[in-house]
């Protein structure tokens, strides 16, 4: 649809010049325009194919496999980094009671 209202837009302008005083590109917009129109025209009425069926197939076969690739790797990272947070969870758990023994050993000694 834009293509025909610039086409429009390209012929009026090119009428107003051509009437006054700028002839010469008044008919050079005036012929830009027809043969935008003309284009458009031409390549609207050409019929498009519709895409195969096995197209169809092939292409939800390969999002399916993209899915599932991305789903396993999105599973690989949450496993990878629930296995960290474990750790250094398990490491804050050693560090604190670390912490707490030392302290019950200097109250014995005092």
């Amino acid at each position: 649809m834009g293509k025909f209202v610039f086409a429009a837009a390209l012929i009026l302008v090119g009428i107003l010049l051509a009437t006054h005083e700028l002839v010469g590109p008044g008919l050079l917009l005036l012929a830009a325009g027809g043969l935008v129109l003309f284009l458009s025209a031409r390549t609207a009425s050409q019929p498009t194919a519709p895409p195969l069926p096995s197209a169809h197939a092939s292409a939800r076969s390969e999002a399916r496999q993209i899915e599932r690739a991305a789903r396993a790797d999105a599973s690989k990272l949450v496993r990878n980094a629930e296995a960290a947070a474990r750790k250094r969870g398990r490491e804050a758990i050693a560090a604190a009671q670390a912490r707490l023994d030392a302290e019950r050993v200097e109250r014995w000694l005092a």
